[in-house]
């Protein structure tokens, strides 16, 4: 995509990760937001083809999508349409447009439990519904013209409510004890370093246009304890957290333990740094 970027699509613009891009993009770009409040109009193709022609966009940013693990086990149906239907759909929408596409992913592509770090090369082999859902979208997409698959691992940030991290902030902030996980990993990222690099690296400067997928990440693995005690330090809180392992919450659904990401592309290594206005 060789002109400048002037206008931007964001479609889900009501999540958590939306609300932090929105933030930084809002005041350098013009800006146009669909929520899934109109899911009338984000799943009626028709409907939504209609405003893509009408807006005529230079960049789509796709945010769509059901992203708990739990919620995707106990409705698959929703889980597939919009984490691998509608993506897929959407980019053959602007298929013969000059329209660059960015779709988020997952570090749930990949199987539990790997010894090594998966980067961009290393084949995915999704064990739950989620990350299944997520890699059919990655696999068309990534043979899409104008397109980027970006995939992530754990976000924390100030949009991040529904978060588990920020619900045990939040537990602490009230003087609770809190049990804290200290068997599920992921290299996480925050929402508003990586906004800054979306705008900067990606957007603005397109550096990864040409690429099909990128893996953005911290550079290291961190346990839900792990981060919280990075937390309660930055905050000067009292440390009330007890280390359990996952079963202590005797779940209905066993989530993946030890996921993370790392990325070929040296810039896209993050350094984590806990940032949350709560």
């Amino acid at each position: 995509m060789k002109k400048k970027i002037k206008k931007i699509f964001i479609i889900g613009s009501s999540g958590s990760l939306a609300k932090q891009i929105i933030k930084k993009l809002e005041n350098k770009f013009l800006l146009t937001k669909i929520s899934r409040k109109n899911i009338d109009v984000v799943l009626n193709f028709k409907k939504l083809k209609k405003v893509i022609d009408k807006l005529n966009p230079d960049l789509i940013i796709n945010c769509i999508g059901v992203t708990k693990f739990l919620d995707c086990e106990h409705d698959p149906r929703k889980a597939y349409l919009a984490n691998s239907v509608f993506p897929v759909n959407l980019s053959r929408l602007i298929k013969n447009k000059n329209i660059f596409l960015i779709h988020f992913s997952t570090e749930a592509v990949f199987e539990d439990n790997l010894k090594e770090l998966p980067n961009e090369n290393y084949p995915p082999n999704p064990s739950t519904v989620y990350g299944n859902s997520k890699y059919l979208a990655d696999k068309s997409l990534i043979k899409a013209k104008n397109c980027l698959v970006v995939r992530l691992p754990t976000l924390i940030g100030p949009t991040q409510n529904h978060q588990i991290v920020n619900k045990i902030i939040k537990k602490l902030f009230k003087g609770d004890l809190a049990h804290v996980s200290k068997d599920v990993y992921s290299t996480p990222i925050n929402t508003i370093d990586f906004s800054n690099f979306l705008e900067s690296e990606i957007i603005s400067k397109k550096k990864f246009h040409k690429k099909k997928i990128i893996h953005i990440c911290s550079k290291k693995r961190l346990s839900t304890y792990q981060i919280i005690k990075l937390a309660v330090k930055e905050k000067k809180m009292r440390q009330n957290i007890i280390p359990v392992s996952e079963s202590f919450f005797k779940s209905k659904f066993v989530k993946p333990k030890k996921l993370g990401l790392k990325s070929i592309y040296k810039e896209c290594n993050r350094y984590f740094i806990y940032e949350c206005n709560l």
